[in-house]
């Protein structure tokens, strides 16, 4: 029987978003490229953008039948919406540059309140994220120099191989940031932070282990240097992360999660994104950190120097001002 199948292009509106000429007009993320509105009529048989509203699309090709559900496709460009998002993660200050569809561009706190026995009352319509789009242009492609973004998507689009399913732990950990970016809530940020550093450093042989103790000497394993390879010192930070992510999880208790929290893991999650992504000759699979951690335990224990410590290991970490405490959009 015949393949009844076509190839398609699925073209879909992404507001606030705007892709500079400067940048070529478009950005590939794995099958989705963001394709700047200008760029549409050059499409074959698409002779003018048929959305007004918006000056970027994501585009994806599929092969479907025409009855066929565009679910999956939908689901890819959601998600490189996500990895496009974190972009914003751990930059200076945290600010939320909401993009994507209508829905994901609109988020504002509405309400009326109204004085029961009088004539008092008032409406408030305060929108939770700036007005001006998120630019892509060679200022913000500069500011990225040292972000791991351009890694993670050469990473992203195979350019630079790793093994499989180490591609797909970084990839997953890369879309929470993203989520974590554009989330409305202090315990959410938090959450989804605390899922993608456990992902990156836990394995599911771990499960015996306590987590926190996993986690500390794997973080320690990589940037362990920052303290002279005092463990104490990442014990204290780690032990309290994990303790109010295992609240929450297991008790619904979000109290106790302050801003600090948030940055405290915005900050360990970008670090290991960026060193992970950038030297992928020595962290090319989970097992390579988990290996790591284990020599450098070893020589720990034996009170020997740390000498196989990856090369070009490098750290960056931001203290958060009282204005920008005020302005933080999840207070």
């Amino acid at each position: 029987m015949p393949d009844s199948k076509t190839n398609w292009t699925l073209f879909v509106p992404i507001y606030n978003l705007v892709i500079d000429s400067d940048m070529g007009g478009k950005l590939t993320i794995e099958r989705v490229t963001f394709v700047s509105s200008d760029k549409i009529p050059k499409i074959r048989r698409l002779k003018e953008p048929v959305f007004t509203k918006t000056r970027v699309y994501a585009c994806i090709k599929t092969k479907r039948s025409a009855d066929d559900t565009l679910s999956r496709e939908f689901h890819r460009i959601q998600e490189a919406v996500y990895l496009l998002a974190s972009s914003q993660f751990h930059r200076e200050p945290r600010r939320r540059f909401l993009f994507g569809s209508p829905d994901a561009t609109s988020q504002a706190d509405e309400y009326l309140i109204i004085e029961n026995n009088g004539q008092g009352g008032t409406s408030n319509h305060h929108r939770t994220h700036p007005f001006e789009p998120y630019r892509l242009n060679k200022e913000w492609k500069f500011y990225l120099k040292r972000h791991f973004f351009f890694d993670l998507i050469k990473i992203m689009n195979q350019d630079i191989k790793v093994d499989s399913k180490w591609r797909h732990t970084i990839r997953q950990a890369a879309i929470l940031a993203g989520q974590s970016q554009f989330t409305t809530k202090i315990w959410e940020s938090f959450l989804y932070n605390m899922i993608a550093i456990e992902s990156l450093l836990v394995d599911f042989e771990d499960r015996s282990t306590r987590t926190k103790d996993v986690m500390t000497n794997r973080f320690v394993a990589i940037f362990g240097w920052l303290t002279n390879e005092r463990l104490e010192e990442w014990k204290e930070k780690f032990y309290r992360l994990c303790d109010l992510r295992n609240k929450f999880v297991h008790t619904g208790n979000i109290r106790g999660i302050i801003d600090k929290d948030v940055i405290d893991t915005d900050t360990i999650l970008a670090n290991l994104l960026r060193n992970i992504c950038r030297l992928t000759e020595f962290f090319n699979s989970k097992r390579d950190i988990i290996e790591l951690s284990k020599r450098l335990e070893a020589r720990r224990i034996l009170g020997m120097e740390p000498s196989d410590r990856p090369q070009g290991i490098s750290y960056s970490s931001r203290t958060i001002s009282e204005l920008e405490r005020k302005r933080l959009w999840w207070q």
